[in-house]
């Protein structure tokens, strides 16, 4: 009833291939930059256009109308100073990342629990950069238990960084450039304004959507088609808006707290190697901080504008990190442990994971992979042992309760397996979870 194979799956990207009705989208909402009302409705008269499309054109004075209702939400962004469009509250995005920091947090591994220390370390160095940003929010800084080289930002000031970029910096100042970056998506609230503007462009592609309907125009699959491209376009030339001005703000924030940002450079010509290597584990982080040789030459035009000089860090950061980096070649152990069973190696897979306990024996990781190993082996009550040991060491992270509670429900044990269950759901929502409670509820 309850047997699963315990894996992690990515799932590919599906894009949708450009259409030159795109252009014609693109051109009417991209007045959500604007907030002059003459200058809206000035954009719409590419409208004209469609006039063959359409006997009646007069009806296309909603699209301006209810852009200028939109660009009643602008706001003025606290980092920029600009006049933008903000439907979405800051209350609300404060909200939003209450909300959606701790299951972000499951679902990329956990907090790095094994050195202490070091969340306290770059969390320092994060409330050192906050102190100076245009933003007063409640920030929080974590370490995540992930080895791809990654960090984000959700709304309202909550920060992670992961396991594996820690690995790939070399000193404070490039911390700093990576925390930096971060504050400035939550600072000048990125999030609020992507929401915002992709709502107005999607409500006028509906309206144009509706129109056609309306006129019994047959080809409707084309605007849906040209919509779909439209906000996909639209996400990718906000994202890379985004990055270039979090990579100019970041560097403003770090002379402000006092570090040299020359590292924000260097940190960059860090990424573009990274890219040079073309290694599977960077692509998330390529994803959601796409690096180019572009970047790189922005900041070194941006460090220009200020001082050389600053704090570098260097023996600090490798104090802080000395735990962290002498114990990666575990972590790798640890992957190596994993291949082994996805090619039903179990033998190896086993050994190669007790290894890395040797190396790093208080790591929950390692004791929750483990667990996996054995539960995918049927063999439960030793699965739950390792299970236990992992929970030992890290109450907080979902995988953990999940894998015993399974291994509870095949032994039959159901008061265990539905305690265990529960509060793997309280941690992260997983459909297995509740599979298995139902299955428990109509046994």
């Amino acid at each position: 009833m309850f047997q699963t194979v315990l894996s992690r799956r990515i799932l590919p990207v599906q894009r949708p291939p450009r259409h030159p009705m795109i252009d014609y989208l693109w051109v009417a909402f991209d007045a959500s930059e604007s907030y002059d009302a003459a200058e809206i409705i000035s954009e719409c008269s590419m409208i004209q256009r469609f006039r063959p499309l359409f006997p009646h054109p007069s009806r296309f004075l909603l699209i301006p109308i209810v852009l200028v209702l939109v660009m009643t939400a602008c706001s003025t962004n606290p980092v920029t100073g600009k006049r933008e469009l903000f439907i979405v509250s800051p209350q609300h995005e404060l909200q939003i990342g209450e909300q959606e920091f701790l299951p972000n947090q499951q679902s990329q591994g956990g907090l790095y629990r094994a050195d202490p220390a070091l969340g306290e370390y770059v969390n320092a160095v994060g409330q050192r950069l906050a102190a100076v940003s245009d933003s007063l929010l409640p920030y929080e800084f974590v370490v995540l238990n992930n080895d791809t080289p990654n960090a984000w930002a959700l709304p309202g000031g909550k920060i992670a960084i992961n396991r594996g970029l820690l690995l790939q910096l070399r000193n404070e100042a490039e911390l700093a450039a990576v925390l930096g970056h971060e504050i400035v998506h939550a600072a000048a609230r990125h999030y609020a304004r992507a929401m915002s503007r992709a709502s107005a462009l999607e409500l006028g592609a509906n309206i144009l959507i509706d129109l056609a309907i309306y006129e019994e125009w047959q080809d409707t699959d084309l605007l849906q088609q040209g919509k779909r491209t439209a906000l996909f376009a639209f996400n990718q030339r906000y994202s890379r808006e985004a990055e270039i001005q979090s990579d100019e703000y970041g560097i403003r924030y770090m002379v402000r707290a006092g570090y040299d940002p020359r590292a924000a450079v260097s940190l960059q010509s860090t990424f573009v190697d990274m890219v040079r290597q073309s290694e599977p584990s960077f692509e998330a982080l390529f994803a959601s901080h796409p690096p180019s040789l572009e970047r790189y030459e922005r900041n070194q035009r941006t460090v220009q504008d200020y001082a050389p000089g600053g704090r570098i860090g260097e023996q600090a950061f490798l104090e802080a990190t000395a735990y962290v980096r002498s114990t990666a070649p575990a972590y790798s152990l640890m992957q190596r442990a994993i291949q082994y069973a996805a090619v039903d190696e179990h033998q190896k897979s086993v050994s190669t994971i007790q290894e890395a306990l040797r190396i790093v024996p208080k790591e929950p990781r390692f004791h929750g992979t483990l667990g996996m190993l054995l539960y995918n082996q049927q063999e439960y009550r030793a699965a739950i042992g390792a299970y236990s040991e992992a929970i030992a060491l890290d109450s907080g992270y979902y995988e953990y309760f999940l894998g015993r509670g399974l291994a509870y429900g095949n032994l039959e044990r159901f008061g265990s397996a539905e305690a265990d269950l529960r509060r793997s759901q309280e941690l992260f929502n997983t459909q297995l979870a509740a599979d298995a409670l139902t299955a428990i509820s109509e046994r």
